[in-house]
């Protein structure tokens, strides 16, 4: 079934804003963050060879995302990389300069990041992603 988008913004352009961060930089920018998170372990194709006779198709792979990050979703990325990056917007902030990700252990950088508190109205995969940086940012803390 096909249903079309009816709504009145439909195909109008996204803010630049918006356009940025889905653009090549901002998934540049993502992917930084996961590699320094060692997140970007590549995750396992499945082959549906079934599927892909039913379908008539010559080949359906999906992406088996059930040990990223041990929280068993790729959903784990999106909380993750949003908490790294409001640390760096707020040590960005407090120190008055452009604070890199490679930053995130300096002492100014933990210090911020250990006066921040996260929260999230869910314990599901989302609530568990914005957790698991927390975990990280205390091992940035204390190391």
């Amino acid at each position: 079934m096909l249903l079309l988008n009816t709504l009145p913004d439909h195909r109008r352009a996204l803010d630049p804003a918006d356009a940025a961060m889905l653009g090549i930089i901002g998934a540049e920018a993502v992917e930084r963050v996961l590699a320094w998170r060692k997140a970007s372990t590549p995750t396992p194709l499945l082959s549906l060879p079934g599927m892909a006779r039913e379908l008539d198709v010559g080949a359906i792979h999906v992406k088996d995302e059930a040990s990223r990050l041990g929280l068993g979703s790729f959903k784990a990325l999106g909380g993750g990389y949003a908490v790294i990056q409001l640390v760096l917007e707020e040590a960005s902030m407090r120190l008055g300069r452009t604070v890199e990700l490679d930053e995130l252990r300096e002492p100014q950088v933990r210090a911020i990041a250990a006066q921040m508190t996260f929260g999230c109205a869910t314990d599901g995969n989302h609530g568990r992603s914005v957790a698991q940086p927390k975990v990280i940012c205390e091992a940035i803390v204390r190391a």
